[in-house]
Order: structure tokens, then sequence, then C-alpha cells
């Protein structure tokens, strides 16, 4: 009898421990999650200060992102903010593109940070790592002709660095067929008129 007590009464501790346990899990999730939901309400309201304070922002942003760094979203907004207004030297670039980078291991079908990594990428001088985002690109949209005006600029910048005249002159003949599909897709738009005139002007 008095065992058979005793086994309830460890049941009903394992049942409401069990309980207690799991209402906590849900308690600290919530908790988190509503702290977390504060440091991206003080990026923003950070950001949209009279005057903004941008430092400010992209601080609370990389604090969020220590805890929440699969939240795409947050972190292709956080790279922007360093591009575009923190921007003021080479690191600061170099790390906005590495946060891009992230960015696209998550979701390579970004067309928006594809195109922000290869013009960052190609104003730091990493052609390579240029032509590999517009591959991707070419793969999600081949018909835009901003994608071709861009491999023509890294088939320029690649032609500029050949010492032998015979390579060079195969990235020059690249380029101004990118150009010409530029052309085609857009013949409305100035810049493929332009840029191939310029590697015209170089044979």
């Amino acid at each position: 009898m008095h065992g058979r007590f005793r086994w309830k009464a460890i049941l009903a501790l394992v049942v409401c421990s069990t309980l207690l346990g799991v209402g906590w899990y849900f308690v600290h999730k919530y908790q988190m999650k509503s702290i977390h939901d504060r440091f991206l309400a003080q990026a923003t309201r950070a950001e949209e200060a009279k005057p903004p304070q941008y430092g400010r922002a992209a601080r609370f942003l990389r604090i969020y992102l220590l805890a929440k760094g699969d939240d795409t979203a947050a972190l292709a907004r956080y790279g922007v903010l360093i591009e575009e207004k923190l921007a003021q030297n080479l690191q600061t670039r170099r790390d906005a593109l590495g946060v891009y980078e992230r960015v696209l291991a998550q979701d390579p079908t970004r067309k928006d940070i594809l195109m922000r990594a290869v013009k960052l990428s190609m104003g730091l001088g990493r052609v390579d790592d240029a032509l590999r985002h517009l591959e991707c690109l070419q793969r999600i949209d081949s018909l835009d002709p901003t994608i071709d005006l861009l491999l023509g600029d890294c088939k320029v910048f690649r032609g500029k660095q050949e010492v032998i005249k015979a390579k060079q002159q195969i990235q020059w003949d690249e380029a101004e067929g990118h150009y010409r599909a530029a052309m085609r897709r857009a013949p409305h738009k100035l810049e493929p008129y332009v840029r191939l005139a310029l590697i015209t002007s170089c044979f």
C-alpha cells in the first residue's frame, strides 16, 4: 500500500517537473524573442533619429545578429548600413562585402545583394569574386542588361592587368561581346555604347 503511494507520488513529481520545465522553456523563449526584437527596434530608432545615428544602429544590429545570425533580412540590412553609411575606408568596405557573403551563403538567390556584392568586389579590385557573383546573377536573370554591362567591365579590368598583348585582346573581345549584348537588350541605355567606344579606342 505504502509502496503504491510512493510510486504515485514519484510519478506526480516527475509529471510536475516536466510541465514546469516545458513551461519555463516557452517562457524563456518568449523572453529572448522579446529581447531580440527590442534590439531591432532600437536599431530602427537610431536610423530614424534626427540626425541619424548610424553607428549606434549598426551596434544594435550586430548584437542582435550574435544571437540571430540566421536572420537573413537583418544580416542584409546590416551589410547595406555598413556599405552605404559607414564605409569610409577600405576595411569597412571589406566588412560590408563579408556580410554580403554571409547573406548569400544563406540565400544565394538574393539578386539585390548579389548586385551589391558585384559592385563592391569590383571597387575592391576583387574581379574573380565579382565574376563569381555575376555567374549566379546570370542563372537568376540571364536577360538583365546590367549583368552584361558589369561582365564587360570585369573583362576590361582583367584586360588592363594583362601584360601579354594577345591575352589582353581576348579580354577586350569578351568585353565587347558583353557590351553588345547589353545594347541589344537595352538599346535605350547609354552606358554600353560609351563603354564600347572606350575599349574600341584602345585597340
